[in-house]
């Protein structure tokens, strides 16, 4: 695998999530120097932070697909238009003068703590995913859904070696918390530290297959078609997933069973979960393991999805020793 030449953080790709934007401040600033390869600073939706909100006219975060961003539009909105000059920026998606690697800052109002989220057929994040699992048990992984064609719609998916979603929570959205901010500029430091000493071991031995490396497992979890939850009419979620730690190791707290209160409506009635009631939901899948993720984040309302559900799966991949 190439080393890592050029990388690229953003924050602020949805205007209201203050705390990414806080940490890109924050790098910018200190302006980091590495020998293996320059980075750069972008602050993804300029228009949505000046608003303070998700986006102006669509959700930014959703503008990458292939052909949204090479089909030469008519009457483009605002969003569309950023995405075509980022991928411009950045990119172009999909070809060998692509930035090589993407962070991409975002908080959300659910309480996912640290959870980091990439391609399932991108083997530099999931090394880079194994080996902060490795430093810090509490970070979490969450695999995007792509496409029947194999793409995603999220701007890390420019980057020609890979790209993550760093995602942290809980937060409320227009605000900025400390503890989450930290939390970002913790890993970000530790993703730069890690790179820098990947690309000096992969230059040292001639290639990564000779670099000294050890084997280790990372807990994953994946969405599948239509793995999500409605908010059900007059209804509301449960008090039980309020202090969820989602995708926690305490399966008593952290999965979903069939029975559990799911909702309360207005009325008092509770109302428990049966996945027969939802689409492409089945007991088979319970008994496999449900997990609830995003529970009640702000930004899906809109959407009508109140959680979704994943399942978790373990993955092998190698890492390196890094000595702080």
């Amino acid at each position: 695998m190439s080393v890592v030449s050029k990388l690229a953080l953003v924050g602020g790709t949805h205007g209201n999530e203050r705390c990414g934007i806080a940490a890109l401040k924050h790098f910018q600033k200190k302006n980091p120097e590495f020998d293996t390869f320059s980075l750069s600073y972008l602050l993804g939706n300029e228009e949505a932070i000046k608003l303070c909100r998700r986006y102006k006219d669509r959700d930014l975060n959703r503008c990458f697909l292939l052909p949204a961003l090479s089909t030469a539009l008519d009457q483009p909105d605002y969003e569309q238009e950023r995405a075509q000059f980022i991928n411009q920026l950045l990119g172009p998606k999909g070809t060998q003068s692509a930035t090589d690697y993407i962070l991409d800052l975002h908080n959300t109002t659910s309480k996912t703590g640290i959870l980091l989220c990439y391609h399932p057929q991108d083997t530099l994040s999931q090394e880079i995913a194994a080996y902060l699992q490795s430093q810090n048990k509490s970070v979490k992984v969450n695999l995007w859904c792509p496409d029947k064609d194999g793409d995603v719609g999220f701007l890390p998916s420019i980057g020609r070696l890979g790209g993550m979603t760093v995602e942290v929570g809980d937060c409320a959205h227009g605000t900025t918390r400390a503890t989450v901010v930290n939390a970002m500029i913790d890993v970000v430091t530790t993703v730069l530290r890690y790179l820098e000493k990947r690309n000096q071991l992969v230059k040292q031995h001639g290639s990564w297959a000779a670099v000294p490396q050890k084997e280790v497992q990372c807990k994953v979890a994946y969405r599948f078609e239509g793995s999500y939850i409605p908010y059900p009419e007059d209804g509301f979620i449960h008090e039980k997933w309020e202090l969820v730690d989602e995708l926690g190791d305490n399966e008593t707290t952290s999965r979903l069973f069939t029975g559990d209160p799911l909702f309360q409506c207005i009325d008092g009635q509770v109302i428990n979960f049966a996945p027969q009631n939802f689409k492409n939901l089945t007991q088979a899948d319970v008994d496999e393991g449900l997990y609830p993720l995003f529970v009640a984040e702000a930004a899906y309302v809109e959407k009508n999805i109140a959680m979704m559900v994943v399942k978790k799966r373990l993955e092998t991949c190698n890492i390196i020793e890094v000595c702080e």
